[in-house]
């Protein structure tokens, strides 16, 4: 008795997780993988993101001070090896269907 609460328990918070993407819509510029049905999904309003334009590697981004890593970046910058971009950000993640790879 215990182990058919659980299994519904676990069946209800499951077909939850999933329903509540139901009325979100793919992105205009994705097309959805046949299939494929949508896990995650995020919006950020603004975000600011620096892309690579060149070669960026020899510098430590994860463990140098903020200070250090400005005035690296203001040098990228300068150097036109990263652009600023600012907008929206959507973030969506799709479990595929069984047996197929994304490739």
């Amino acid at each position: 008795m215990k182990k058919l609460f659980l299994l519904t328990v676990i069946l209800l918070f499951t077909s939850l997780s999933f329903s509540q993407y139901d009325k979100v819509k793919d992105h205009p510029a994705v097309k959805r993988y046949q299939g494929s049905n949508l896990v995650d999904y995020t919006k950020i309003e603004f975000v600011e993101f620096y892309l690579p334009l060149g070669d960026v590697s020899g510098f430590d981004w994860y463990y140098e001070p903020q200070e250090k890593m400005d005035k690296e970046l203001e040098r990228l910058l300068a150097k036109n090896l990263v652009k600023k971009l600012e907008g929206r950000l959507y973030y969506y993640v799709y479990l595929g269907p069984r047996g197929r790879s994304t490739l």
